[in-house]
């Protein structure tokens, strides 16, 4: 039952956490907080975490994850990240090996001047996204609404992609390593729905 805004610092802007234990945040509002090498919103270091009904709201970052950005295994569950900005990864950016479960997220209205407006998955990170809304994402290069990559499984379940926009990709830009997209509504995207 927290608000946390107005923040800066080098990685996560407004929570930063790196702790060997489990960490549970719930019913809490990260807004408006800069994060000027990384992740706006929240960061995750190293706890496997589980974010109950967190909003991440119009965060920013020059560099990577304008809302989230983590090395650790995380959960969502209900909640939202919206308006939040980076060069990669507007609302989420994973790369460096965490394994993320959302169920019930709306992500929308995030930005890239590169690639993943809503998402980046990359490198050895894996998402398993259900039940949620990816909408109004835009990324400057690839992947409005998310861009894909990377050895591990991306899995998308009951997923509803629709008016992002991207040059590439503008709902999803599925690039190495597998994808795995089932029940899901991909529509209404620019240029492409899927690339």
């Amino acid at each position: 039952n927290l608000i946390v805004r107005d923040n800066r610092a080098d990685y996560g802007g407004g929570i930063y956490f790196s702790c060997p234990d489990s960490l549970v945040i719930r019913d809490v509002i990260v807004r408006d907080n800069s994060g000027h090498n990384g992740a706006g919103g929240i960061s995750n270091g190293g706890s496997v975490a589980w974010l109950i009904n967190v909003h991440i709201l119009y965060n920013e970052t020059n560099d990577y994850g304008g809302g989230f950005g983590g090395g650790s295994r995380t959960y969502f569950i209900g909640g939202s990240i919206i308006g939040n900005s980076a060069r990669a990864g507007g609302g989420i950016y994973l790369t460096s090996g965490p394994q993320v479960t959302c169920t019930e997220i709306l992500i929308m209205g995030n930005y890239s001047s590169g690639s993943g407006g809503g998402l980046y998955v990359s490198g050895g990170s894996s998402i398993n996204l259900s039940n949620s809304l990816l909408i109004g994402n835009m990324a400057e290069g690839s992947g409005g609404g998310a861009c894909l990559g990377g050895e591990r499984d991306k899995i998308f379940t009951n997923v509803t992609v629709e008016n992002n926009y991207a040059p590439i990709g503008g709902g999803i830009y599925a690039g190495s390593g597998p994808q795995i997209i089932r029940n899901c509504i991909i529509w209404k995207n620019a240029y492409t729905n899927i690339s």
